[in-house]
Formats: structure tokens, C-alpha cells, sequence
């Protein structure tokens, strides 16, 4: 598996995940390594891998990442596993479920200058409603190893990458798990995601917000197990 972590956090966000999983081959690709230097970077951790198949997984700004792969190369990939995903992370005048893009611009006009005010309150919208102070803390925690330009090259990705009009041409297995409370990427964009392609299936966890590799490790090693060696 290629691992690619969420907006603000580094190889720390699988920690409880690969714990549980031992045995997984698995290399894990910074989001910002991704767009700094591009598909590369996943094309060299797939082949650090070795033969066989490889897939790739992703969490939120991740997934979207790794979607993006995907469906530039599908020949590269054999599965996706999507947590807290969306094809796009922004509403629009179509009626797609997402954030709103005034705040999303707010937040990035605000993080020069008030970096710490925009990342506590990120962290309380990440850990809400299930996670409490200790996955805030934890979020917080990989947030603060990232520089100003990092982070607002991750928020300009999420305000302008809209990957849905290539997703029907995408034919490997895509699995989606989705915290059913998730403040940040709503159910429903996966859920409209998932309705775009060929063979995917999307599992809401009821009660759970968007910090799924905090609170629901367990799920996410089953879903990656789900795949098979």
C-alpha cells in the first residue's frame, strides 16, 4: 500500500492503523511531497514496493491525492481505499455536498498571520464530535511540523482540485469509510462520489466525525485488509 496522509499531518496519521497491521507492506507519501514533486513521489514509493500489486489509501486532503493518482493512472493502481474522501472538497452551484468556499478562502488569507488560530480551530472541527481534546492534541501535534507555505499550498489543492469528471473512466475497486458526523468533508460527497464510479462502495460509521485514523483505526485496518495480501 502507498499511504497518503491528510492536510497537516505526516506518517504519525497511520501509526494506530499499521500497528494493527504488521505485516502490510506499506510506504507513506507526504501530502506535500506529492504536490511539490507530483506523481513521482507515489510512482517511486509504489515501485520501492516491489512486484505485485499495489494500491494506494489515502485520508482526507490524502484521499483526494490519491484519487487524483488514480485517475490519471489507473494501470499503476490495483485498489483504492478512501477515508473522509470527496472528488471535490468544495460546494458548488451544482448542488455538490462540500465546504464552503468562502471559508476555505478565509482560511487561507488567515494562516499567515494568524496560523495558530486558523489550526486550533481545524483541529476542533477534525476531532468534533467524537475524538475530543486528545485527537485535537494529536492533529495539532503533526500540524505544527509544517511551515506556513506547506499548509497553503495543501488549502490552494482542496479549493481547486475537482476530480469528478474523470471518475466513470476509473474501473479498479474503490472502497470509502466516512465518520457519519464528519464537520469537515460530508458524508454526502462521498457518497456522491462513490455514485460516479464503476465499482465502489462507501461504509458510514455511525456517530463518527472526520478523524478517522484517531478514532476508528480498527476500521481502516480492516478496510485495507479487505483487499487481501
Amino acid at each position: 500500500w502507498v499511504l497518503v496522509p491528510g492536510w497537516g499531518t505526516d506518517a504519525e496519521v497511520f501509526a494506530r492503523v499499521l500497528a494493527l497491521l504488521p505485516r502490510l507492506p506499506a510506504r507513506v507519501v507526504g501530502w506535500d511531497e506529492v504536490l511539490v514533486r507530483g506523481r513521482a513521489a507515489l510512482a517511486e514509493a509504489a515501485e520501492a514496493l516491489g512486484p505485485g500489486q499495489v494500491r494506494i489509501a489515502g485520508w482526507s486532503l490524502g484521499a483526494l491525492l490519491a484519487l487524483e493518482a488514480a485517475v490519471a493512472e489507473p494501470a499503476r493502481w490495483a485498489g483504492l481505499a478512501l477515508v473522509s474522501a470527496t472528488s471535490r472538497f468544495c460546494a458548488d452551484g451544482e448542488g455538490h455536498p462540500g465546504a464552503e468556499p468562502r471559508a476555505l478562502r478565509a482560511m487561507q488569507v488567515s494562516l499567515e498571520r494568524r496560523r495558530g488560530a486558523v489550526l486550533l480551530d481545524f483541529a476542533a472541527a477534525c476531532s468534533a464530535p467524537d475524538g475530543g481534546e486528545a485527537a485535537g492534541a494529536w492533529w495539532l501535534a503533526q500540524a505544527e511540523r509544517f511551515g506556513v507555505d506547506a499548509l497553503s499550498r495543501g488549502l490552494a489543492a482542496l479549493a481547486t482540485l475537482d476530480l469528478r469528471a474523470g471518475l466513470a473512466a476509473l474501473r479498479v475497486p474503490v472502497r470509502l469509510l466516512h465518520g457519519e458526523r464528519d464537520g469537515i468533508v460530508p458524508a454526502a460527497a462521498a457518497q456522491a462520489t462513490a455514485a460516479r464510479l464503476a465499482d465502489a462502495r462507501v461504509t458510514v460509521l455511525p456517530g463518527r466525525g472526520h478523524a478517522l485514523p484517531f478514532t476508528a483505526a480498527g476500521e481502516i485496518a480492516a478496510l485495507l485488509a479487505e483487499f487481501g495480501p
